[in-house]
């Protein structure tokens, strides 16, 4: 994910997600704002090669591997400012991610493994790195992979 620099086209989808109304909205989020940001935000997950999330039943995520995965959010306080119509660049303002850190594929209960909760969509027990990020005409604006 990270060595093909793949999060351009990850977050280009979430967006295009969001602007052909393929995601549910909760009526007239999409206009005037949202209170319930979960329910209004596209969400997506992007993992490097030689990595795995592991899913628990009660939905909890387990980094394994020699790389990382990131979750990442676009919310309903983006919508309002984005551009994501053909023949133009993308502008998204804020784009929320939390980098995730694997651990040996021998070692998946390593307490260093990174994990993440997906019902609540939040890193568990203070790991992961949360950041963000914006797109201004075609370009990032901030550190795609965090800091």
């Amino acid at each position: 994910f990270v060595a093909r620099d793949r999060m351009g086209r990850m977050i280009v989808m979430t967006a295009r997600i969001a602007a052909d109304g393929l995601a549910d909205f909760p009526e007239g989020s999409r206009e005037a704002g949202a209170d319930d940001a979960v329910a209004s935000s596209v969400r997506a997950i992007g993992v490097d090669e030689k990595t795995a999330l592991l899913v628990d039943p009660d939905g909890t995520v387990t980094t394994v591997g020699n790389g990382t995965a990131y979750c990442c959010t676009v919310g309903v306080d983006s919508f309002s400012d984005m551009v994501c119509s053909p023949g133009q660049p993308l502008s998204l303002p804020k784009v929320e991610c939390v980098r995730l850190a694997g651990a040996s594929f021998t070692q998946y209960d390593n307490p260093a493994a990174d994990a993440f909760d997906l019902g609540a969509w939040a890193p568990l027990d203070g790991t992961g790195v949360a950041y963000s990020f914006g797109i201004a005409e075609g370009e990032i604006v901030g550190n795609a992979y965090g800091p």
